[in-house]
């Protein structure tokens, strides 16, 4: 189990908001290359990108809830990568949003201490 439970310090208050749930299942995340790296698993707030974007929102790490989702994403935008990840959460790697019902999409918020691209492997 985490110990911490806590995230970064430069999420926003209140962020995840009160309808986040906690991690729990299996989800999909794009990546660039065969090897993984731990940038792979960056938000855009790390990678200072989407600066529009709702911060909190930018403070988590997109993932799918199914396999096709996350081919449908990198149809439609393969500058995210060629590969995907499938990835093993539970309640202790922090909070996720509620899957989009078309797009399969789904905000990660991991807890600060969370080694991320360790509990993802290559589909």
């Amino acid at each position: 189990m985490n110990e911490n439970c806590t995230f970064p310090e430069y999420f926003p208050p209140c962020c995840p908001d009160d309808k986040a749930i906690d991690a729990n299942g299996t989800v999909f995340r794009i990546v660039k290359a065969e090897k993984m790296t731990d940038d792979d698993f960056l938000s855009h707030h790390e990678l200072r990108i989407a600066v529009n974007v709702e911060p909190c929102i930018r403070c988590g790490v997109s993932v799918f809830d199914s396999l096709q989702g996350a081919i449908h994403r990198q149809k439609l935008s393969p500058r995210l990568g060629k590969f995907i990840a499938k990835g093993i959460l539970n309640p202790s790697s922090g909070k996720t949003s509620l899957p989009k019902k078309e797009s399969r999409h789904m905000e990660w918020w991991a807890y600060s201490d969370v080694k991320r691209r360790t509990l993802f492997e290559l589909v």
